[in-house]
């Protein structure tokens, strides 16, 4: 099976050494959709500080495949 790593990004950067064996990119895109709901229920009140990050996949050759971005952004208010 083909391993995947999945890397975040927010002012630093957080790398994945060891990478998840996953069936294919489907399979990737499904776990990474996991990855990011545990960081958003981690962060908290954090994530509403208007800073971005993003959550980028590579496969085992280093090439990256996929990237989720994420950044709340507050309306002024009236």
């Amino acid at each position: 099976m083909p391993r995947y790593f999945f890397h975040v990004r927010d002012g630093q950067e957080y790398l994945d050494t060891e990478g998840t064996e996953l069936k294919d990119l489907a399979a990737a895109q499904i776990y990474s959709l996991q990855v990011v709901t545990q960081i958003l229920g981690e962060q908290g009140s954090e994530f509403w500080n208007g800073e971005g990050w993003r959550l980028h996949v590579e496969d085992e050759a280093g090439s990256e495949l996929f990237r989720l971005q994420f950044q709340a952004v507050m309306k002024p208010m009236p």
